[in-house]
């Protein structure tokens, strides 16, 4: 497991997930900073979101 964070994350701090449904991957960015491609060859596969937070205080919002 990569720790993407450095140190941890803060109160503030945005992670992102986003399916490009063209090239058929999955990217993760960490306060806009790209992390790379976490998975390809998805197109016509079907999959599903799965999040884990470490505390009670983490909120997630979903966009479309």
């Amino acid at each position: 497991i990569l720790n993407y964070t450095r140190g941890g994350s803060r109160v503030g701090d945005v992670f992102a997930g986003v399916y490009d449904s063209v090239e058929g991957t999955i990217s993760f960015y960490y306060n806009n900073q790209n992390l790379g491609i976490a998975y390809k060859d998805l197109k016509g596969k079907d999959f599903c979101p799965a999040f884990d937070f470490n505390d009670n205080n983490s909120e997630i919002e979903l966009i479309k």
